[in-house]
């Protein structure tokens, strides 16, 4: 790491331990709301109030559980995108094009802004690797990462499925499963499938509760008793479905990004190759030279006047 960036680097290691802050506290609010809401479920059965309500409520608390993990989801992304920049920034090392040299670089902001843009046109990074004859030391393995993390290069520069994103679903529902026994194994960051799990288990749980109180209120012997005005019985049988619906969709949804966060398009690693173009790119325009001696060749001759690192066009 060059002193240009250590300042960035410790302002995005405090935004990484925000977002740890939050997350953790998302977990310790939700847990502490199941175990009010398990009283409260408690009440209502002592209460008399009966299964309407208590299908209801249960329902709408395992679509609350889901909501939650969703911005946790999120929040998730967040960090590894964060994590991926800053071991950009620790691998990076700079040869001066010119005489006048910055205090310090801060490209965080431009950087996310051409991370979503590629998001949205993969083929930018690829054209961007294509002008740079910086990157010929490195182009086949880089190529090779963008097209695990960002797809092939296509004519029609659209956003596809990542390969390294396939079979996300089941990959995932697998390691879920492995976090619910206490075996969940990874290289990466160990705390999501564990999240992940706990928050499966609460929603399941009042899923659980909800769809049988629906089942005992609607088709139970006090099925007539609890249902004079049938319409109320149409009711509580389409919530109930529909949550199902729902939640069938959002699990699906979390597995396929728990393995992308594992394994796939957002671990620190791919974050960290997608940067990698981008960061470059602009560190050229302040006429900088990166190196990343660790991952690429070292030449013989390379000079401060970056006599190897010259440009094929301009970016604009």
């Amino acid at each position: 790491m060059t002193r240009e960036s250590l300042r960035e680097y410790q302002l995005i290691r405090e935004e990484m331990r925000g977002v740890k802050d939050c997350m953790t506290n998302y977990v310790g609010y939700m847990l502490g709301g199941s175990g009010a809401a398990i009283f409260g479920f408690t009440a209502l059965s002592i209460s008399g109030v009966g299964y309407i309500g208590l299908a209801y409520s249960a329902l709408m608390m395992s679509l609350l559980v889901s909501m939650v993990l969703l911005v946790i989801f999120y929040k998730f992304h967040s960090h590894n995108r964060y994590a991926g920049y800053c071991k950009l920034l620790s691998f990076e090392k700079f040869e001066y094009l010119a005489t006048v040299r910055p205090v310090q670089l801060f490209t965080w902001e431009t950087c996310l802004e051409m991370l979503r843009g590629a998001e949205t046109k993969p083929n930018t990074l690829y054209e961007i690797v294509d002008r740079f004859d910086f990157f010929d030391s490195i182009r086949v393995e880089l190529i090779k990462k963008l097209n695990d993390y960002l797809g092939p290069r296509n004519g029609k520069n659209l956003p596809q499925s990542a390969p390294a994103d396939e079979r996300g679903f089941w990959r995932g529902f697998k390691r879920l499963f492995l976090a619910l026994l206490g075996q969940s194994k990874t290289i990466s960051w160990g705390f999501p499938p564990y999240v992940v799990a706990v928050f499966f288990v609460l929603c399941t749980g009042f899923l659980a509760v909800g769809v049988y109180s629906t089942l005992v209120g609607v088709f139970g012997d006090v099925s007539k008793e609890l249902f004079s005005n049938t319409s109320h019985k149409y009711i509580l049988e389409g919530v109930t479905l529909l949550i199902l619906i729902m939640q069938a969709f959002l699990w699906r949804l979390f597995c396929r990004r728990l393995q992308s966060l594992m394994e796939g398009s957002a671990t620190v690693e791919a974050f960290f190759w997608l940067f990698l173009p981008i960061r470059a790119s602009l560190l050229f325009s302040q006429n900088i030279a990166p190196q990343y001696p660790d991952i690429t060749p070292q030449k013989k001759n390379d000079g401060i006047d970056g006599s190897n690192y010259s440009l094929k066009t301009d970016l604009t």
